[in-house]
């Protein structure tokens, strides 16, 4: 017992002192080398690491690896971490976990994330950027999410959520361009300054910019629709009667007891007598105005009560056009050249009471405003001599904003020398003196101004259920023609282009509208095809073809044509607008040669009873409709003729 303790005790020894010596030389070893090669062969360590490991075994040996430490992540979080310490966690997300910038990173995997270089550069198929899961992509620039690629496909810039497959958070700028040709492309056209999209052969590349603007959600004014009717319409309504001025400059009635001759001229321009175009120039709340072709047989001018007195005078009023473009009276009088001029002329008391009120003139003849140019009202004043007594006599006046708006030119002058008693065109024959006055009439007062009495038309006039209409909407605002078509063939047309339309004009492939009529051509329709066509259901879908007989008829009881408005719907609505006549004359054009037609099948077939000549095949089934068509013979005098028609077929032909 005893000499087996010795012996162990010996080996002990050997074995620590061996140990002992190996380590110095292993110290030695690296001491002298600084660095540490772990091997079975006694390889030394490359010189570049402190420490090398090498598995190198040969023969059926199993290679063997480097084993760093394991912990838990609770493990791990509680380390005192040092830069470059390196472990292995085994529990939560597992895999290597490395210490840098003051926190743990995961060393990837290179499979569920992605990488600058790709998941495999040695294989194609899946050498790609990005990720493998359904995650976006996502670039980041200073901390900030710039861009992103959704895992269904979409490019968001700018953006978190993508709507579409390119969705940007900003403008998109494109200044380039190409030569290519592949339909959906757009370029920078720099010569026109325009973007272009090319449509495919057929159309080319194509202005992507448009001439008009489209305005979304924003303040409108539209009109409201005027209708004509007999009564009073003050122009401008909407100022009320209590603004008076005795001014010799506005006033139409003579002031003073040494004035001898006066001529005064009130300028009413074409947007103030028609009460939507007057709306839709910002006079929003003018309800009336003139009827273009309506007849106006009195003028009124509405006189301040108790002011004034009664005075003798002889006076002409005239209303007359003037020419396109006279649009202030800052120039001076504009001369009477208007043949349809309307006026009155007396020598009666003007005014003819010192009361408030309307004083109305009545014209000799209606006066029709044409709605296209301005008009003049004119008041002449003749004084029979001098020492006239009265005092001035105030109006109700309004004043046009504006310093082109010189509406009022007067001169009133103390001589009756040079032009001051000239005359004017004549009313009924009767001269009025000064009514041809000029600039060279010796005048105590004169000029122009934009104050204007307020005058009232009586006779055919417009109005409006109320003022503009006001809201917010949609709307497109263009400076310009409107075309509207389904295969725009006109644009590739040249010199110049769609040059046989007026200005205005509006052209459509499926339909054109004219103040809310569609013009279409449903009388052949009904004629040739039993019916009209499916887009003229809604406005002719009742119509009839009638026959020369109900034409006859209806003409004799309603003394116009069927397919012609009378007179009472003129006199009752106003006059038609063009898209309204236009499609009445379309209609009564081809209504009318339906007639004509008719009446050579009906010429023929009485030629051929007439002188009982043969019959060509071709000609016996038009004879045979025209004669059972007489609505004026009966059916056994119908079969009579169809029965001769026959009979006189050439023989030998079907």
């Amino acid at each position: 017992m005893s000499h087996l303790t010795e012996r162990t005790a010996m080996k002990r020894i050997v074995i620590h002192w061996t140990l002992s010596l190996a380590c110095c030389a292993w110290v030695g070893a690296v001491n002298a080398q600084d660095n540490i090669a772990v091997n079975n062969t006694g390889a030394l360590s490359d010189p570049s690491a402190i420490l090398d490991v090498s598995s190198n075994y040969t023969g059926p040996a199993t290679q063997k690896g480097f084993l760093v430490p394991r912990m838990t992540q609770g493990q791990r979080g509680a380390l005192t971490g040092v830069e470059g310490l390196l472990v292995y966690q085994t529990n939560g997300t597992t895999g290597f976990y490395y210490f840098a910038n003051g926190s743990w990173e995961l060393i990837s995997e290179g499979k569920t994330n992605w990488a600058l270089r790709g998941n495999d550069l040695n294989t194609p198929v899946v050498d790609y950027f990005g990720s493998s899961d359904n995650s976006p992509v996502r670039f980041v620039t200073n901390s900030v999410e710039r861009m992103r690629f959704t895992p269904t496909g979409e490019w968001a810039l700018d953006q978190t959520v993508a709507l579409e497959r390119v969705d940007v958070g900003g403008a998109i700028r494109i200044t380039g361009t190409t030569a290519n040709t592949n339909i959906g492309t757009i370029r920078w056209n720099d010569p026109d300054s325009c973007h272009e999209g090319y449509m495919g052969p057929a159309q080319g590349w194509r202005k992507l910019e448009n001439d008009y603007r489209l305005i979304r959600n924003a303040a409108y004014t539209q009109q409201n629709q005027a209708t004509c009717g007999s009564g009073n319409s003050v122009i401008p309504d909407n100022t009320g009667l209590s603004s008076f001025s005795a001014a010799l400059l506005v006033t139409p009635f003579p002031n003073g007891n040494t004035l001898r001759r006066a001529r005064h001229q009130y300028l009413f321009k074409r947007e103030e007598l028609n009460v939507e175009l007057a709306q839709l120039a910002g006079n929003t709340d003018i309800t009336s105005g003139l009827c273009p072709d309506g007849s106006i047989n009195t003028i009124g001018f509405y006189k301040q009560g108790g002011v004034g007195a009664v005075k003798n005078w002889g006076w002409q009023v005239s209303i007359f056009h003037v020419p396109i473009g006279v649009n202030d009276l800052s120039g001076g009088f504009q001369n009477n050249t208007d043949p349809t001029f309307g006026c009155a002329v007396n020598t009666n008391n003007f005014p003819t009471t010192t009361a408030a009120g309307w004083h109305n003139v009545a014209l000799a003849a209606p006066f029709q405003w044409d709605g296209v140019r301005n008009i003049v009202v004119e008041v002449c004043m003749n004084s029979p001599g001098p020492g006239i007594v009265g005092g001035e006599v105030p109006v109700a006046v309004t004043t046009i904003a504006g310093a082109n708006n010189q509406v009022t030119y007067s001169k009133n002058a103390i001589s009756i020398g040079g032009t001051c008693s000239d005359v004017g065109p004549l009313c009924g024959g009767t001269p009025t003196q000064g009514c041809g006055m000029d600039a060279t009439c010796l005048q105590t007062s004169g000029g122009s101004t934009n104050v204007r009495p307020v005058i009232r038309f009586n006779g055919t006039v417009s109005s409006t259920p109320g003022p503009a209409i006001v809201g917010n909407g949609d709307y497109i605002h263009y400076n310009g023609g409107f075309i509207t078509e389904l295969n725009p063939g006109w644009r590739f047309t040249v010199a110049p282009a769609y040059s046989f339309r007026g200005p205005g004009a509006i052209t459509v492939e499926n339909g054109v509208y004219d103040n809310g009529v569609r013009l279409s051509d449903h009388v052949f329709d009904k004629h040739f095809d039993g019916r009209v066509h499916m887009d003229d259901l809604d406005h002719a879908g009742e119509h009839h073809n009638l026959s020369v007989e109900e034409m006859s008829a209806f003409v004799a009881e309603q003394r116009h044509l069927p397919t012609m408005k009378g007179r009472s719907e003129w006199d009752r609505n106003g006059a038609f607008s063009l898209g309204d006549l236009t499609t009445q004359l379309w209609t009564t054009t081809e209504t009318q040669a339906l007639y004509l037609v008719e009446l050579h099948k009906r010429a023929e077939l009485l030629e051929a009873l007439s002188t009982r000549r043969p019959i060509a095949p071709e000609e016996f089934a038009p004879m045979r409709e025209t004669a059972i068509g007489m609505h004026d013979l009966s059916e056994r005098e119908k079969r009579v003729l169809v029965d001769d028609l026959g009979e006189r077929i050439i023989p030998g032909a079907q």
